[in-house]
């Protein structure tokens, strides 16, 4: 490559970077318009008040990020604490949860009643994160002496259905319910995924 062509390649390039600057930030829609009217519109718009009822423009670099497990936050269903059998003995019978590495019931339910009641939005939070909703190994697993306590995948690290939620956290209905309650309150959703230690 010329020395010449080179220039011309850096010159591009600088343009493009120069034009990412004069377009970030600002919602263009439809066919582009020139650079100064974009920035005469950018300008009209901040100099104008914002009425009461308008919402701030979401930016992550002024998220307010509420992590959250799932398994640990809110029971609303407790019709899916036992699924897969966990939390049974060999009977069918309900067993007590005082295993505190077992699932505790938490659910999808019940983080769309905390939404609801507006627990989020008085702490100012408008993006949750939540631990991996994918299904999980049903059982659980001991210590490496095969003795220690059973450790269930509550926390959603063991994932053994990627294109599954997990039962105990509820239905892809129960999570597209929860995400869209979340959405209509100004509240993201980023789901946790785990790729490097499936269960």
């Amino acid at each position: 490559m010329t020395s010449s062509k080179k220039f011309t390649w850096k010159r591009a390039l600088s343009a493009v970077m120069s034009a990412a600057c004069v377009f970030s930030g600002t919602a263009v829609t439809g066919a582009l318009t020139a650079p100064v009217a974009l920035a005469a519109e950018t300008q009209a718009a901040s100099a104008a008040p914002a009425a009461a009822s308008d919402s701030p423009v979401f930016s992550w670099d002024n998220a307010t990020v509420y992590f959250l497990l799932t398994d640990r936050f809110c029971n609303g269903n407790p019709n899916n604490d036992h699924s897969y059998g966990r939390g049974q003995n060999q009977s069918g019978q309900n067993v007590s949860y005082d295993n505190y590495a077992a699932f505790q019931g938490g659910d999808f339910a019940g983080i769309t009643q905390k939404l609801n009641e507006g627990y989020f939005t008085e702490l100012g939070v408008n993006a949750i994160w939540l631990s991996a909703p994918y299904e999980q190994i049903h059982g659980y697993c001991v210590g490496c002496d095969g003795e220690s306590f059973a450790h269930y995948s509550y926390h959603g690290y063991y994932v053994l259905d990627y294109t599954e939620s997990d039962k105990n956290f509820g239905t892809k209905e129960e999570f597209r319910t929860m995400v869209d309650t979340a959405h209509s309150k100004g509240i993201r959703i980023v789901m946790d995924i785990v790729m490097n230690h499936a269960g």
